[in-house]
């Protein structure tokens, strides 16, 4: 299985002087590493949107996960979910982080384009759709 781990692009006005670590999505990434899939990651912090468009083109990932970890990024993990699902319609598209847990119902109103949100809470719910991965939970 091919897998995308996306980090959405910087927040507003912190382009200059944040850059915050894709930590969450890089565990996920190495758990998927160590189960045997393909594994590919880009910062939209450091990368253009135009640059995860080739990506998906070139690659044709089997699963685009996004980590959501600000409420601000929202908007902009929808709008890519939604063109990610269009492009590559069979791809399983996800989201997680503790943005998309804490807000489901602001994610579910908006969630066109998205095969699954994980919650922290539950990794399973996503198990039977794709070849599932096991992520122990870590506090």
């Amino acid at each position: 299985m091919r897998f995308l781990g996306v980090h959405p692009g910087p927040l507003l006005y912190s382009k200059i002087f944040l850059r915050l670590e894709p930590l969450g999505l890089e565990l996920v990434s190495q758990a998927a590493r160590q189960a045997g899939h393909a594994v590919r990651l880009i910062d939209l912090q450091v990368e253009d949107h135009a640059a995860f468009f080739r990506l998906l083109e070139t690659w044709r990932p089997d699963v685009v996960a996004f980590s959501c970890n600000y409420l601000a990024n929202v908007p902009e993990i929808v709008d890519l979910a939604k063109a990610a699902k269009a492009r590559l319609p069979g791809t399983f598209v996800c989201v997680g982080g503790h943005s998309a847990s804490f807000r489901c119902s602001s994610m579910r109103s908006r969630r066109e384009g998205m095969s699954h949100r994980c919650r922290v809470q539950s990794p399973r719910r996503a198990r039977g759709r794709r070849p599932a991965l096991s992520i122990p939970s870590m506090m």
